[in-house]
């Protein structure tokens, strides 16, 4: 009798959010079909991914907020921001509320599936660790890709100034011959000096959040030679030579910790993955530990070394950053 009430508890809930869900995105979606039909517009994957998200997230969005007031929150959301902006058009308070609510969906859907609370939490686990390791992931590989494209950039740079271009237009042609994000960023100081703000304003963008220390170096040293006058070229040609040393150091430094990062994503994410196996395979196995005071200390104190080895990793990996 106690399992058939929580499946149906778990199932009118589950019923319940989904239809929310499904009528919130219902009728944003209706509304972007009317306004897209009014303006002639058409959207982009990335923006339909972006209104669905925040469809979905709708919910959860106080929670969310909340969370990033925390300064830790605060600090990790900084890393991911800039690619959340550049390749699914969301911000971090939208891209946590739209993950909280769908982990919630997911472990609502797996303990009226399975009836076991143990597996609902570990789904719910491996949702949220495997979508925020799988973004640290591409925001690692955005940046050294910018990274990597910095001395051809440089070198673009040192190229166009030498022709005699304008700062205006050197920006122009490294916005053409830089790929991906590094070609925007120097496009966005393009446009900006063309609106007419000043020279320190526009390399700001350079300086900015989701940036690479070259740049910022690059930044500074365009800044000081608009104001004091000279020839920027050799500081250019300098400066890629510098960075190709340390990007080849940096790449020696991924090798040697690519074992480290390896086993910090499993150790993170293989407790979810053994929890949800032995919730199915053996029911009630984490009955012990929380039916007495000695098993939950127990618990708590396995979580909390389990954290602690994962910060541990990760302080050890922040070597390259």
């Amino acid at each position: 009798m106690g399992t058939v009430t929580i499946i149906g508890t778990c199932a009118v809930t589950f019923a319940a959010a989904s239809g929310t869900i499904l009528g919130r995105w219902a009728a944003m979606r209706a509304h972007r079909m009317h306004m897209r039909r009014a303006a002639g517009l058409k959207l982009d994957p990335s923006d339909r991914f972006a209104i669905r998200a925040k469809s979905l997230g709708h919910p959860c969005k106080p929670l969310a907020r909340a969370l990033l007031q925390i300064p830790k929150m605060q600090q990790l959301s900084k890393g991911i921001s800039p690619f959340l902006e550049a390749e699914w058009k969301l911000g971090t308070e939208a891209f946590l509320s739209a993950l909280i609510s769908f982990s919630l969906i997911t472990g609502i859907a797996a303990c009226a599936l399975t009836a076991s609370p143990a597996f609902a939490l570990a789904a719910m686990g491996i949702c949220m660790v495997g979508t925020w390791l799988y973004i640290r992931h591409r925001v690692e590989e955005d940046q050294q890709r910018m990274r990597s494209n910095i001395p051809n950039a440089l070198r673009s740079l040192t190229d166009s100034f030498r022709s005699g271009h304008s700062l205006v237009q050197t920006m122009q042609q490294a916005s053409v011959d830089a790929p991906g994000r590094l070609g925007e960023m120097f496009g966005t100081v393009a446009h900006s000096l063309e609106l007419g703000r000043t020279t320190s304003e526009s390399l700001a963008g350079l300086q900015g959040e989701g940036s690479a220390p070259e740049l910022a170096f690059v930044a500074v040293a365009l800044d000081v030679q608009h104001q004091s006058g000279g020839s920027i070229a050799p500081v250019m040609e300098s400066a890629r030579e510098v960075v190709e040393g340390e990007l080849e150091l940096l790449q020696t430094l991924h090798v040697q910790t690519a074992q480290a990062k390896l086993s910090a994503s499993i150790v993170t994410i293989m407790p979810f993955v053994l929890i949800a196996f032995f919730s199915l395979a053996s029911p009630g196995f984490l009955s012990p530990f929380l039916e007495s005071p000695l098993g939950i200390c127990l618990l708590a104190i396995a979580l909390c070394m389990q954290g602690a080895g994962v910060l541990a990793v990760r302080r050890i990996c922040k070597v390259d950053r």
